[in-house]
Order: structure tokens, then sequence, then C-alpha cells
């Protein structure tokens, strides 16, 4: 499954609509935490199954950034190796990943590179020093997971819009993406979008390996099973 990777997590909540504080506050047609340099290079997690641990690094990367006003790339690797609550490359959830950084904090990439495989955990015993590591609690910027379509590995553009039947019918696994913002298609009517920050490297979809995904039709599942990360030290 080199796709994916992401597994179903008994513990979901159902989905709430959460309302803004100020009743006067009017949402923005358009959205995009790029352009806050907030979020890191799009990345590939190549024939291994562990789109979870590459959405869980991204939202951890994002949040950290905002709150903090650095941006680190975190390993993948560590919760891929080390996280035993999940099953590395055979596939994993992002509650229990986001559990695992909470829990043993998360080194940056250049110190645990990704290899592209499972291997054995390589985190030494002892203090860490805090500018390669980060913490998490569990409140931030969102994950989403969706089923995927074959008619996604050819997206080039446009808006992705899969329909009930291919979801549900042509399914070819479950598979985390970050939400990096979202808009409306000004040459479609109007249509909404999310902006998805994917992890089949730069060459796949728009903008160097994003895609638009339909908004507010629950395209293939995709707001069933949202995760999120708050920094709260590091």
């Amino acid at each position: 499954m080199p796709f994916g990777g992401t597994v179903p997590f008994a513990g979901v909540e159902p989905i709430r609509e959460f309302q803004p504080a100020n009743a006067n506050y009017k949402r923005p047609k358009e959205f995009d935490w790029r352009k806050k340099g907030v979020i890191s290079h799009v990345k590939n997690q190549l024939r291994c199954g562990a789109c979870w641990a590459f959405a869980t690094a991204a939202v951890v990367e994002s949040q950290h950034a905002i709150r903090n006003g650095t941006l680190f790339t975190l390993s993948e690797q560590q919760m891929i190796d080390c996280d035993q609550s999940n099953d590395g490359c055979e596939g994993g959830n992002r509650p229990n990943a986001f559990r695992y950084v909470r829990d043993n904090g998360l080194l940056q990439e250049k110190a645990y590179p990704y290899r592209g495989g499972d291997g054995n955990c390589e985190l030494s015993p002892g203090p860490v020093d805090p500018s390669h590591r980060v913490f998490v609690d569990e409140k931030g910027p969102v994950s989403f997971g969706m089923n995927v379509t074959k008619g996604m590995f050819h997206y080039v553009g446009g808006i992705f819009s899969p329909t009930v039947d291919d979801c549900a019918l042509h399914s070819m696994g479950r598979h985390a993406l970050e939400v990096v913002g979202f808009g409306e298609d000004a040459k479609g009517g109007g249509t909404p979008f999310w902006i998805l920050k994917n992890s089949w490297g730069s060459s796949w979809g728009i903008n160097g390996g994003y895609v638009h995904v339909r908004r507010g039709v629950d395209a293939c599942g995709l707001s069933q099973e949202v995760h999120t990360a708050l920094i709260t030290r590091y």
C-alpha cells in the first residue's frame, strides 16, 4: 500500500461544527497557510505506506511554526521505527501518532532522516537537544483522511471531486493529508475546495505536490477522520 497507509481508529468522535468566538466574524472566501511561511516542502513517502506519519509530522511542523516562528522539518522515520502503537510502513492512524509525539517528542528530519522503509528504533536514551525535538498536545491545525480512487493518481489540476459511487466501489484504501487552506474556483462558478498537501512527491498534482478537493460534500469520507495537534512546549 505505497500510496497511503491509514487504518481505522475506533476512538474517532462525531464531527462537530465549531463557530467563531466573534459573532461578527466574516469567514474569508480563501485562506492559504503557505503564504504565511508555515508549511514545509512536499515530501515523498515512496513505497512505504506511512501517510499517517507524514500527515502527523506536517501538522506538527505547521503548528510549531505558527506558535514559535520557526519552521522545522520533522522526522517521519522516527515514528515509523519507534511508534509501537502503529505498524510503520504497513499502516497506522494519526490519533496514535499524535499521542506518540506528545509523549516522546519528535526529532528534526536531519537528525533522523527518512529511509522509505521500516527499521529499528534508533533513539538514544537520555536527554535530547530541545532544538531537535518538539512536543504536542491534541488540538490545532488539522489533517484529513480520505478514500483514494484511481482518479487521484492522475490528478493534474482543477477540483478533484469523485462521485459517491467511485468512492464506495473503487476505493483503493485510506490516505492522510494535511489541510493548508481553502478557496473557491473563480472559473467554476465559485465551487469551494480544500487545499491539501500530499506526500507523493513534488512532481504529482499541482503547485509541487498539492491537490484541490471539493469542499462541502464529504468527498470520499474527507470529513470523517479529522485529527489535529497543538504545540504546548518544546
